[in-house]
């Protein structure tokens, strides 16, 4: 766990040390080339849902019953929500043609929800006493949280004095860090307790997101757009490991807004 620990800190320096350069450097060539270069703030936020199936190279019990397993697990969870913060340089290469990259900070949740447990014990209240009341609802939520490099490639396929339409398409190299976990115990008397912790899950250190947009850029000033959009992401996780029991992605639909100054 602590190389784990070491190497993960590393990769995030280096990710971080890349997307730095480039912005700086491309802030520079911004001084003696403006017009052609912006520096884009952005955020997303919208719906998400995973897909999980069968890893057919896992070493299963005998008789386990895997796709039911998986069954069982997707009919508790009750939707998700994914988030996305950006910071990207943006480079005007054609009249209609833009390239996009920099830093990406993505988050991923999703909630479970169990009931009926009448002989579980909250470890937050070791007073505790089932005879007087019972735990009625027990909800899981989980946010996996990556950081990555987006390169993003937008056509303007529309393209007025004040505003412009476009349509993108492109992929963020993610790296996993970690995954907040938050257990919410709900009783019967209508008391509830919570417990926070942070954790590793087994989703490979790189994954891969590709994703296409559609939006419209709104002139403000001489030197500042206003960014609207929508964005379809699929996230891929543990599609390469081995030992891990179910292989999943995670689809997710995001409503886009941000700035960018040029």
């Amino acid at each position: 766990m602590r190389n784990l620990s070491r190497n993960l800190k590393m990769k995030l320096k280096n990710l971080l040390g890349l997307g730095l350069l480039l912005i700086t450097n491309g802030h520079a060539l911004s001084q003696s080339d403006k017009g052609k270069w912006g520096i884009i703030l952005m955020y997303g936020g919208g719906v998400a849902d995973r897909k999980l199936k069968v890893n057919e190279n896992y070493d299963y019990p005998t008789g386990y019953n895997a796709q039911g397993a998986i069954d069982g697990l997707l009919s508790l969870e009750k939707g998700g929500y994914s988030g996305q913060y950006s910071l990207l340089m943006s480079l005007q290469w054609k009249p209609r043609l833009s390239l996009q990259a920099g830093f990406q900070y993505h988050t991923f949740s999703r909630s479970l929800e169990f009931s009926s447990f009448s002989n579980i014990i909250d470890p937050r209240r070791p007073d505790y006493d089932p005879s007087v009341e019972m735990i009625d609802e027990v909800t899981v939520t989980d946010e996996d949280r990556f950081v990555g490099l987006p390169l993003i490639l937008q056509y303007d396929f529309i393209q007025k004095e004040k505003v412009k339409f476009w349509l993108s398409a492109g992929a963020a190299f993610h790296f996993y860090t970690d995954t907040k976990q938050q257990i919410i115990y709900d009783y019967t008397s209508g008391e509830k307790s919570d417990i926070s912790k942070f954790k590793q899950d087994n989703y490979s250190d790189f994954n891969i997101t590709p994703h296409v947009g559609l939006g419209t850029d709104i002139k403000l000033t001489s030197r500042i757009m206003l960014i609207t959009g929508l964005q379809a992401n699929t996230h891929i996780l543990s599609e390469f490991l081995p030992d891990h029991p179910q292989n999943q992605s995670q689809q997710s639909v995001l409503l886009l807004m941000g700035l960018c100054l040029k």
